[in-house]
């Protein structure tokens, strides 16, 4: 917008200065976040005048080339490295391209791996064979197929649920554990 006001002042005025405010906007955002075609839809978008597209697409084109002709990657993805904080990559590893999820899970104690419907009895022996697991698979099976996964449940919450329900309830003879939702997570 300055230099849009300075041209204006030298009565070079080629656009308004509104107009050099967007190309900077559209230019620094697209060179930050990586992206062109969605910088150039929003921008758009957001004047709601279809004239500067072509205007604001050159500027796009050229941040894009500068940025990546400075750094390979974006600007986000720099700061992470240079701050040391962890992150999961964008790109998969060629060591685990090809692996299933199956295959890249901690191998866990049978009595780990929960029943969606399971009595007290084999809730309490997971907890007690898995004293090193925070978070327990709930599976679910089917005659003639494999097991699926349908949710993780913390330890915490099974420790709760184990502590409120007793194998003796009227009606639960087998040990059963009534159907329960949620259990309150505030402790």
């Amino acid at each position: 917008r300055v230099a849009g006001s300075m041209l204006a002042m030298l009565n070079l005025d080629f656009a308004k200065p509104g107009v050099y405010s967007m190309m900077g906007s559209a230019a620094m955002l697209s060179s930050f976040k990586r992206m062109s075609f969605a910088v150039v839809m929003f921008i758009v978008g957001a004047t709601n005048n279809l004239s500067a597209t072509p205007i604001i697409m050159l500027c796009v084109t050229v941040s894009l080339f500068v940025s990546q002709s400075i750094s390979a990657e974006g600007y986000d993805e720099e700061q992470l490295k240079r701050k040391k904080i962890p992150f999961l990559e964008p790109v998969v590893p060629d060591c685990i391209e090809n692996l299933s999820a199956k295959q890249l899970c901690d191998a866990l104690p049978v009595e780990a791996m929960l029943r969606a419907e399971t009595t007290t009895a084999a809730l309490r022996q997971a907890l007690a064979v898995a004293q090193n697991i925070q978070i327990f698979p709930v599976l679910h099976s089917e005659v003639g197929r494999p097991q699926q996964c349908i949710g993780l449940v913390p330890r915490k919450r099974l420790e709760k649920v184990a502590k409120s329900v007793t194998s003796s309830q009227p009606g639960s003879p087998s040990g059963e554990i009534p159907n329960v939702q949620r259990a309150d997570d505030s402790a």
